[in-house]
């Protein structure tokens, strides 16, 4: 029984306080490679998204408080033609709809105002090599019209124009979905084909204009509402940037920092504490019975010292057992526990781990219990006397 009431505290201290662990640090790498990035985007006419940010401003960006790294990107229009793309009429109308052509916001991979290579994590793919004409799908926005809208698969070909100049494309590769930055960019091209096509000089108009999109990469979570405001205000003179961010995740980790994570910390110690209450409680009924076996030992010679030793040894085996009990079943429930959050139309998984300092307290509590337990049963023994203890015998 008291090995059985052992296991149950222990395995509580190592495992409750680490759901709240996990959660916590699940939630913090995700909202520190997804809602750490605030996105300044042109959201004015589109016939003017041209319209481009002085480097003064992106520079005053660069050093607000809590920015790590601003990247600039000069985002232009590519337009997909879908000629096998049908639509039937609408109820009652007698005309169809055949062929389709769809402005996609682009920019080109790397460069002064291309898109970060740091930020490209592909899933499927790879990178455009030499001069293909091969592009990124950046965002399962970008649709293939000719698939029944259907988002573009590995291998797919496009009919493109940029600049005026048509061409087939071809997709390399698909990159991670980060809806912020996704939604801003749906294609990412090859820089050597594009600029082999349109030439130097309508590369340059094209691509190499000047900056209508930011990614500003904040240093913490815990930063970004702060950053928002800063850079909001250093776009007061731009009325036709919005500044945008994942606020639900950023709420959320800041709800689960100051409440949850500590409310699991605390149902833990409860545990423990029950736990250990329970343990002095079935060691004193246990040993309450059988006081008189201490006072034949005494009567034949045991001194007190002795007597504490053999309580401590007996509830240390005890506690080893339970020990390697808890750790066993925290790893089971550790390996078979997940937990899934909606984000952003997506599900986070989480799973339960607990660290070598989880496992180093639980062995130091069950150390410390047991030994507690010693000198308690030594002190009430003492405490009533060998005439007091042999009195049953």
């Amino acid at each position: 029984m008291i090995i059985g009431i052992m296991v149950v505290g222990l395995t509580s201290w190592i495992v409750t306080p680490a759901i709240g662990n996990s959660l916590e640090s699940g939630l913090s790498n995700y909202a520190n490679t997804t809602g750490t990035y605030v996105i300044v985007d042109f959201n004015g006419n589109p016939l003017s998204q041209q319209t481009t940010l002085p480097q003064n401003v992106i520079d005053g960006i660069s050093k607000t408080p809590g920015v790590q790294t601003v990247y600039p990107i000069d985002v232009n229009f590519s337009t997909f033609h879908f000629p096998n793309y049908s639509q039937p009429p609408p109820p009652g109308g007698g005309v169809s709809i055949k062929g389709a052509n769809q402005d996609v916001q682009s920019a080109v991979i790397g460069g002064p105002y291309g898109f970060p290579p740091s930020l490209i994590g592909l899933t499927e793919g790879s990178l455009p090599n030499g001069d293909e004409p091969d592009f990124v799908v950046n965002s399962p926005l970008l649709l293939n019209m000719n698939n029944q809208g259907h988002p573009f698969d590995l291998g797919e070909n496009a009919s493109v124009s940029i600049g005026g100049i048509n061409f087939t494309a071809y997709v390399a590769g698909i990159n991670a979905y980060n809806p912020l930055i996704g939604d801003s960019v749906l294609a990412l091209w090859n820089p050597a084909f594009v600029q082999s096509i349109l030439g130097e000089k309508l590369y340059s108009q094209t691509f190499e204009v000047g900056a209508n999109l930011l990614i500003v990469k904040v240093v913490s979570v815990g930063q970004v509402a702060g950053v928002v405001s800063s850079v909001t205000n250093s776009l007061s003179a731009y009325p036709d940037y919005l500044v945008t961010y994942d606020q639900a995740t950023v709420n959320n980790l800041v709800s689960v920092e100051t409440g949850t994570a500590p409310l699991y910390q605390l149902i833990g110690v409860v545990a423990l504490g029950s736990s250990v209450a329970a343990v002095f409680f079935v060691s004193y009924v246990a040993i309450k019975k059988r006081d008189w076996e201490t006072g034949l030992l005494i009567s034949q010679g045991w001194t007190w010292a002795r007597v504490t030793s053999f309580f401590w040894e007996y509830f240390l085996l005890l506690a080893t057992i339970a020990y390697v009990f808890s750790i066993i079943i925290s790893f089971l429930i550790s390996q078979y526990t997940i937990f899934g959050y909606q984000v952003l139309g997506a599900t986070l998984q989480i799973r339960l781990s607990f660290g070598w300092l989880d496992l180093a307290s639980a062995a130091a509590i069950a150390i410390s219990v047991t030994t507690a337990v010693a000198f308690f049963l030594r002190w009430r023994l003492k405490k009533t006397g060998l005439d007091g203890i042999l009195r049953e015998y």
